[in-house]
């Protein structure tokens, strides 16, 4: 049962990403205010959920075990309704306090291990032993004469060395690592690159641009990376039944096979996409300043579509023109642009005036191909694979490979991991565009995706080998 619940928090989770791209989507023609609106949106959840947490009741278990049993009684009246009655809330109350009673003694026995087989605990007595109140208790009392550390002592134990307790031992050091790894590799094989950086993944493909100069373009590349968010919620439906039917590592390595798989076809066809990039055929004429010449020079080096747009202030000015039944492009330039992400060149056929007149189309940030296609069936491939296995499932098993005593710590820790790997992956995303290849970018990020492509299909590798 505890699976399939963490397991539908993904699925909520990857919901509101839907919610989020189409209202994205829906502000991207308004280029003045179209950003507030959608900061803006983003406030309403987060204030419903305040007003609703005023109402929601606080968690019996922590009221029984804070000896509030009164209060947890109401609390699960109001959990489950009317319905349940006296005697079931009875029970309820009755097995936390016996769940209650063994996390405690197992806390317990675990903090004199700790003391009698450690003497170097450095454990300040006037933090940790309340003096004047052993008496009061025969428990602390038979501590005492045992010569184990007393209730109020081994309390302070539990607070304070949790997370050194889980490394010094080998059970739950080596749950916490695997833990902590999985939820690092779920990020290092590049999810939330996919997921923040849609648009530019589908701009780099070819398919649109967020700096063309029609509009029309920049919304459809919105919905595009509406679309992947959707298909991650599509796929995320089935976790819940793919966690309680099948072996987690069963579920892991077919996932991260798939993720793999997915992100070499990602590498490839970035890879036909450079290879097969649009030749520049068209020099055209200029009246740049002196203080633009370095740079136009620079534009006029470039040979093809791809090398073009990776120069700074550098644009790819093309025509579309029929071929038997399709249209492609043709009459390829490389033009300075008069400032960076501007929607016309500063000189040639894609200035303000002229691209309307030469029917010609500028494109800062993105290279026509008819390999876009791949890299979009390469995208929803990698979902398919990510959303039912690696996306639920390091968060169902942190929630079951620890002992109550450590498992709040754990989880926590866990958590942190993920975060940090998280921040890793998506502040060097774009940087490592820049630096590396494309298509080695995926591949290395699957392992442990041109070059991009190949660094995540590597931590995927990895990952593999470790589970």
């Amino acid at each position: 049962m505890r699976g399939a619940l963490v397991t539908l928090n993904t699925v909520f989770i990857t919901a509101g990403q839907v919610v989020a791209g189409i209202v994205d989507a829906i502000f991207i023609s308004d280029e003045v205010n179209g950003w507030r609106y959608m900061l803006g949106i983003g406030g309403i959840p987060s204030f419903i959920q305040l007003v609703a947490f005023i109402n929601m009741p606080e968690s019996p278990r922590w009221l029984v075990q804070h000896g509030q049993t009164q209060k947890a009684r109401v609390a699960l009246q109001r959990i489950y309704g009317e319905s349940f009655v006296t005697i079931q809330i009875e029970n309820e109350i009755q097995r936390m306090v016996e769940a209650l009673r063994d996390v405690e003694l197992s806390e317990t026995s675990q903090a004199t291990s700790d003391v009698v087989q450690n003497s170097n605990a450095n454990i300040d007595e006037e933090d940790c032993i309340l003096p004047g109140k052993t008496s009061q208790f025969s428990e602390d009392a038979r501590n005492r004469d045992n010569g184990l550390p007393s209730v109020s002592e081994s309390s302070c134990l539990r607070s304070k060395l949790t997370l050194i307790r889980m490394l010094r031992l080998k059970t739950t050091r080596r749950a916490l690592f695997i833990g902590c790894g999985l939820q690092m590799f779920q990020q290092f094989v590049g999810i939330n690159t996919v997921m923040y950086y849609s648009a530019e993944i589908l701009s780099m493909a070819g398919i649109g641009g967020m700096n063309n100069n029609k509009k029309g373009e920049n919304a459809k590349i919105v919905w595009l990376s509406a679309l992947v968010a959707f298909a991650n919620f599509l796929f995320s439906l089935g976790a819940p039944w793919i966690v309680n039917t099948f072996k987690r590592r069963l579920v892991l390595y077919c996932s991260l096979t798939g993720v793999f798989l997915s992100l070499v076809v990602l590498a490839v066809s970035f890879q036909l996409i450079t290879s097969y990039s649009i030749p520049v055929s068209v020099v055209e004429s200029t009246n740049v300043t002196a203080v633009g010449v370095n740079i136009h020079t620079s534009c006029s080096k470039a040979k093809t579509c791809d090398m073009c747009i990776q120069k700074t202030n550098c644009g790819f000015c093309y025509q579309m023109s029929l071929s038997g039944r399709t249209m492609i492009p043709v009459n390829g330039s490389c033009l300075l642009s008069p400032v960076e992400f501007s929607p016309f060149s500063n000189y040639g056929r894609c200035t303000n005036k002229s691209m309307k007149e030469e029917h010609a189309i500028w494109a800062y940030d993105h290279c026509p191909s008819p390999y876009g296609w791949m890299t979009l069936i390469g995208l929803i491939l990698y979902l398919a694979s990510f959303a039912p296995g690696m996306s639920p499932l390091p968060w169902t098993i942190n929630a079951e490979i620890y002992p109550a005593w450590a498992r709040s710590t754990g989880v926590a820790t866990a958590t942190a991991c993920n975060w940090i790997a998280n921040l890793v992956v998506s502040l060097t995303f774009l940087s490592l565009t820049h630096s590396i290849t494309r298509q080695e970018m995926s591949t290395e990020k699957s392992i442990v995706g041109h070059r991009q492509d190949f660094v995540y299909s590597k931590n995927s590798i990895i990952a593999y080998m470790v589970i």
